[in-house]
Formats: C-alpha cells, sequence, structure tokens
C-alpha cells in the first residue's frame, strides 16, 4: 500500500461499532487492523525515506485539514527534515485556519532550521484567527532568537485580549530570563487586573523572580488555584 494511502487511512463506522461490540462479549475472538497502525507504519517509511519523500510535502500539508490526520503528517514533515519549511512558512498564508494554524504549529518541530521563518511567524502574530496566532506565538518562542522574538511577543500581548495570552505568557516564561523586557508589562497586567495575577505570576516569576518577589511582597499577594501550565507544543484546537 503507497505510503500516503497508509497515512490517509480511516476505521469505518462499522469497523468502530463492531470492536466496540468485541469489547463487550468473550465468546469469539476478532482481530482488527486499525487506521491508525497502518498510519504508524507509513511515517516509518517515511522516516526511511527521508528528504527523497520531498515530493509528498503539498499533499501531507493538505491532510492538515483534519484532525485525526495532521498529528502523523506533522511527524512525516519533522522525519522529511528542512526541506519542508519553506512550503510550511507558505502554508502560513493558506486560506485554510486550520492549515495556517497547523504549520505554524508544525515549524516548531524544526527548532534553529527554522530560525529564518521568524519574520514568517511574527506576521501570524495578526492573523484573523486566534489559534492561529496562539500556535504563531508559541513556535516563535522554540525557533526565535529572544532578540527578536520577545519585542515581537510583548506587542503583542499589549494587544491580545483573548485566550491566546495564555500561549503567549507560556511562550515568553519558556524564554526565562531571556524574556526579561517583558516584566514591566505583566507586572502591569497585575496590577490593571487582579484576576490576571495567577496566570501571569508564574510567567514573571520564570522571567525575572527578582520582580516577581518584589511584586509578591508588595501586594502581600499569594499565588493559588494557579492554572496547569500551558503545553507550547499542544495541537490547536479547531473551531
Amino acid at each position: 500500500m503507497p505510503l500516503l494511502k497508509m497515512l490517509r487511512a480511516k476505521d469505518s463506522k462499522l469497523k468502530l461499532k463492531l470492536n466496540e461490540w468485541a469489547q463487550k462479549q468473550s465468546v469469539f475472538e476478532f482481530h482488527f487492523n486499525f487506521a491508525s497502525d497502518y498510519r504508524q507504519r507509513a511515517v516509518a517509511g517515511f522516516a526511511v525515506l527521508g528528504p527523497v519523500a520531498e515530493p509528498a510535502i503539498p499533499s501531507l500539508i493538505e491532510l492538515f485539514k483534519d484532525d485525526e490526520l495532521a498529528y502523523d503528517a506533522m511527524s512525516v514533515l519533522r522525519e522529511i527534515g528542512p526541506t519542508a519549511v519553506p512550503p510550511l512558512v507558505a502554508a502560513l498564508a493558506n486560506e485554510n485556519n486550520v492549515v495556517r494554524a497547523q504549520a505554524a504549529t508544525s515549524l516548531a518541530d524544526f527548532g534553529f532550521d527554522a530560525r529564518h521563518v521568524v519574520p514568517a511567524l511574527i506576521r501570524s502574530l495578526k492573523d484573523e484567527d486566534a489559534v492561529v496566532r496562539s500556535r504563531a506565538a508559541s513556535s516563535l518562542a522554540l525557533v526565535g532568537n529572544p532578540a527578536t522574538a520577545v519585542p515581537a511577543l510583548i506587542k503583542y500581548l499589549e494587544v491580545e485580549t483573548n485566550d491566546a495570552r495564555f500561549s503567549t505568557l507560556a511562550a515568553l516564561a519558556h524564554l526565562g530570563t531571556n524574556a526579561k523586557p517583558a516584566a514591566p508589562l505583566l507586572v502591569k497586567m497585575m496590577e490593571s487586573n487582579r484576576s490576571l495575577r495567577v496566570i501571569v505570576f508564574p510567567a514573571l516569576s520564570r522571567i525575572d523572580p527578582e520582580t516577581a518577589r518584589t511584586f509578591r511582597h508588595q501586594n502581600e499577594f499569594v499565588l493559588t488555584n494557579a492554572p496547569p501550565r500551558v503545553p507550547l507544543n499542544k495541537p490547536p484546537q479547531t473551531n
């Protein structure tokens, strides 16, 4: 079976129902070949091919539109290597917001090899879709030079008002003390909106521990009920 066909494999509703029924009885023994197994074999096959599989890149990016297949498609692109980066950058301008979000996420997998895409990720911080902006912020922290990434993330955090702030704060926290220029903004956010303290203070503690200690002391602030840390590589939610 061709690798791309294997990567597109999905289980039918009938197979899933039969498997569900089989799990509830012990009279008959059934063995199903599930789509996830085919996709794992496809990823392994592409890993062997490496850069030779470059012609498959457009088809792989097209799979970003399907939540069930997107993760495996990203895994294959990572195995193909840096030659996948330019098509992913182009995908940041795709008309489909899901494709743009997955492309932004996938670029983080290339680390240093994707540093030249920082300008494109910064442009994606202005995307009309909040998920795309959130994923671009996370990837920017992973592939960008802090000297370039931090000012862009600060500017973005100044205007962002929805849940994408969580990813931006996580991105700045990931950069640690390299993101120290963001400390004044984080303090301002906590002073102007007390409800933000439980999500902003943990980031400030990693970025500028001294300023965080001063803020805690001056405000007799005790961090409680802090939400779990936002993972940088969490696949984007689709609407």
